[in-house]
């Protein structure tokens, strides 16, 4: 059985405001994360850099689509 205190969550991402109610209900649940890993494109960069949060980490692809972000992410 996976330890449950150390999940991470991927999330693929264009950006969008729907991003940031995402991480707010992600971080005020029941089972906490302890990493999200945001993957969003170099061109996108600018609609994330300002979120902050202890764990939250955000990685830049140079490709768009959620199988390649996503497998960037793992």
């Amino acid at each position: 059985m996976k330890d449950l205190d150390s999940i991470s969550l991927v999330i693929p991402t264009l950006g969008g405001k729907s991003l940031f109610s995402t991480i707010i209900s992600v971080n005020n649940g029941s089972l906490i994360p302890t990493e999200i890993i945001i993957v969003i494109p170099e061109e996108n960069y600018n609609f994330v850099k300002k979120i902050n949060s202890e764990n939250i980490r955000i990685i830049t692809t140079k490709s768009k689509g959620q199988v390649a972000q996503r497998l960037a992410g793992f």
